[in-house]
């Protein structure tokens, strides 16, 4: 049994360096105009969502960007989820995303940026997520589209070791089905990023065209998704509720009607 434990520990050991080995390299390709490029237009689609979305705690799992995609959210506190400690502008909190350090129904919304492409596990960090969350709160899933330009770069970069192209890019609606498994309702779906994935600026520019034809003719198909699903807990047994209190109202309204007359 010691033995079977040790083995354990060494792998969860050897997976979190791994991971933060991952984050940092990622930290750095987001600094790049790429990189850039993919934080300026998610961070403008999030803050636009996050406007409705008030609370006490938004919690965004980090995969090395270290900084919050909404400072200026409608909630109380915002905390960062990272593997390594970070200069983020908000309280940082060590741990993976497959082991929260929250207590079930304690987060208002949670932010999963790019979560499911470069984790271990990405549906227990889904699962961990929606247990986290509370009632009637949001997951908002950031990710790359494998159905896009950036899967096909990445398809040709097949083995690469090369951040982003080494992470795994899930289609949208394999993400929706894990989501539907957990209870989450998937109320809106944005596609960001129709551009070629091209570091070079001036290349870039060259072909602004085709990101605009992209936009018309595949409007679904941007190299970056953004879902956001809400967690409906005892719905049918509030109906259920709702409908006994209203019978019993209704039945001493006739019985007051009885007596008057």
């Amino acid at each position: 049994m010691v033995s079977i434990l040790s083995k354990r520990l060494k792998k969860l050991k050897i997976t979190s360096i791994l991971g933060a080995e991952r984050e940092g390299l990622l930290n750095q390709w987001f600094q790049t105009p790429l990189g850039q490029q993919l934080i300026s237009e998610q961070s403008d689609c999030l803050q636009s969502i996050m406007k409705s979305k008030f609370g006490q705690h938004l919690v965004q799992l980090d995969t090395g960007f270290y900084q919050p995609l909404v400072p200026n959210a409608p909630v109380g506190c915002l905390s960062l989820i990272a593997l390594e400690n970070n200069s983020a502008a908000c309280p940082v909190i060590q741990a993976a995303p497959e082991q929260l350090p929250f207590s079930p129904d304690s987060v208002d919304h949670i932010i999963l940026h790019h979560t499911l492409d470069f984790c271990e596990n990405p549906y227990q960090a889904l699962r961990e997520s929606e247990q986290a969350l509370s009632e009637e709160g949001y997951i908002i899933v950031v990710g790359f589209n494998s159905f896009s330009w950036w899967g096909l770069r990445k398809l040709f970069s097949f083995g690469s070791k090369n951040i982003p192209w080494k992470g795994r890019f899930f289609s949208v609606n394999r993400v929706q089905d894990w989501l539907g498994l957990l209870g989450l309702e998937v109320q809106q779906h944005y596609s960001l990023l129709h551009s070629l994935p091209i570091q070079k600026t001036s290349v870039h520019e060259k072909f602004y065209w085709l990101d605009r034809l992209s936009q018309i003719v595949l409007p679904k198909f941007g190299g970056c998704y953004i879902l956001v699903a809400q967690k409906h807990v005892g719905s049918v047994t509030l109906i259920g509720k709702r409908w006994r209190t209203f019978k019993t109202q209704a039945a001493v309204q006739r019985a007051n009607i009885r007596n008057e007359s």
